[in-house]
C-alpha cells in the first residue's frame, strides 16, 4: 500500500503488480497522474488500473478514463464487492 503517488510508482517498479488500485485524490500526485505514468511505461502499460474514489464527479471520472483507467469504483466499497470486482477484472 502506498500513501502518495510517488510511493505508488516506487512500489510498481519493485513489485510489478497484476493490478493497481489507486485513489483519485492523493497527496503529491493524483491517481490520474499515476495512471498516466503507468500507461506511458511500456513495461507496465498493460497492468489494469482502477481508480477508487468517493468523488461522484462525472468530469473527474471522464478524466480518469481518458488517462487510461480500466474502471472507477466508488467508495465505500464492501470487502466482498471489492474481491468480486478484482477477480472479474483479473479474469478478463
Amino acid at each position: 500500500m502506498a500513501l502518495t503517488g510517488p510511493e505508488a510508482i516506487k512500489q510498481i517498479y519493485s513489485r510489478q503488480p497484476a493490478l493497481v488500485i489507486v485513489d483519485l485524490m492523493m497527496p503529491d500526485m493524483s491517481g490520474i497522474d499515476v495512471c498516466r505514468w503507468i500507461r506511458a511505461q511500456p513495461a507496465f502499460a498493460a497492468i489494469p488500473v482502477v481508480m477508487l474514489t468517493g468523488l461522484a464527479d462525472p468530469i473527474a471520472h471522464l478524466e480518469a478514463r481518458q488517462a487510461g483507467a480500466n474502471d472507477i469504483w466508488l467508495k465505500p466499497i464492501s470487502p466482498a464487492e471489492l474481491g468480486a470486482r478484482i477477480r472479474q477484472l483479473l479474469n478478463q
